[in-house]
């Protein structure tokens, strides 16, 4: 499956907290100008925030290691793992992937990384006029997330607004369901609600998701997942 990532433990907490100290400093120079601020500082400023989401974003990795699917772009994963490994038995999820990505050979048929909640809303609305780096920690966990999806489902999302209590519900506005991997761990850590939470309140977790210690359901609480799992699962994702 696509979901594994070597970004555990230790590295995991060096690199989220090494990008949020960055996220901090350009936050901040950014609140420190104030009304001397020049439009080309603003477009420096917003050119390093679009990066460093991207690097958030891409942290378990951009399509191999991703932790959030769409169940079409998994079932594209799984249809082209099934015909490879024929002839390549050891061909890796990366490869997987690599091929997957390739717009030239693929087109409209290949699967994109997708930002949960909209890179431009979240760098104007939230980002730009902050006064300082102390809302980040709250902010970035919870909307600076990514998903690979088709390149259809991208598209379909590219005009639907993000939405703050909730960004999954861009999901649910396209009829779109997800698929979860379990390992993000660091992130699910500084959320009031962990991601697995808010994509079933959006009603878009798919229904093959299954737990080590038992299914989701509708009353499924952050309490309750941690008392069923102490430890964070792995979660399997039938074909």
């Amino acid at each position: 499956m696509p979901f594994h990532t070597d970004l555990q433990g230790g590295g995991e907490t060096r690199q989220f907290e090494a990008l949020l100290n960055w996220f901090e400093t350009i936050i901040q120079a950014n609140a420190d100008q104030g009304q001397n601020r020049t439009d080309e500082f603003s477009k420096i400023c917003r050119q390093t925030l679009n990066t460093l989401i991207w690097k958030w974003t891409e942290s378990y990795g951009k399509y191999a290691g991703c932790q959030y699917w769409s169940h079409a772009a998994l079932r594209k994963f799984e249809q082209k793992q099934r015909t490879l490994r024929r002839g390549k038995p050891n061909i890796t999820p990366k490869s997987i992937c690599d091929i997957l990505q390739q717009k030239k050979k693929l087109g409209d048929q290949r699967i994109q990384h997708e930002h949960v909640f909209p890179r431009a809303e979240l760098i104007r609305d939230h980002f730009m006029g902050l006064q300082g780096g102390d809302d980040l920690a709250q902010i970035l966990p919870r909307l600076c997330v990514g998903c690979v999806v088709t390149h259809q489902e991208n598209a379909n999302l590219r005009n639907v607004l993000g939405n703050f209590e909730n960004p999954w519900m861009r999901y649910q506005d396209c009829g779109i369901t997800v698929h979860v991997g379990g390992h993000d761990v660091w992130v699910n850590e500084h959320m009031e609600h962990s991601h697995v939470e808010l994509i079933n309140a959006a009603g878009i977790l798919h229904q093959d998701y299954t737990s080590p210690a038992r299914p989701i359901s509708k009353n499924f609480t952050r309490r309750s997942w941690r008392r069923a799992c102490p430890v964070q699962p792995s979660i399997s994702c039938k074909a």
